[in-house]
């Protein structure tokens, strides 16, 4: 009885690793997809000095939004990591 209490501990413990995965992948994307797509764009054709400034500003904020998710997500993931064990 008690090891299958631990054993449906940590099958809930590797679910909830598991969801916390999938979840900070797909936060991940939205900011990777939107710095790929104003990079095409921004290479498509000859853009003013100005365009591409604002091109590269909305690369710059969208990198600092993901390393900020993947700094909260690993965070996240190491805490959960901790309690499991």
């Amino acid at each position: 009885e008690t090891l299958n209490g631990m054993l449906d501990r940590l099958h809930g413990s590797f679910d909830e690793v598991r969801r916390f995965t999938a979840d900070a992948s797909h936060e991940l994307r939205t900011p990777v997809s939107v710095m790929r797509t104003t990079a095409e764009v921004a290479l498509r054709g000859p853009e003013s000095a100005e365009e591409y400034r604002a091109a590269l500003q909305n690369v710059l904020e969208e990198s600092e939004r993901a390393s900020a998710l993947a700094g909260v997500s690993t965070g996240e993931l190491m805490g959960e990591l901790g309690r499991l064990f």
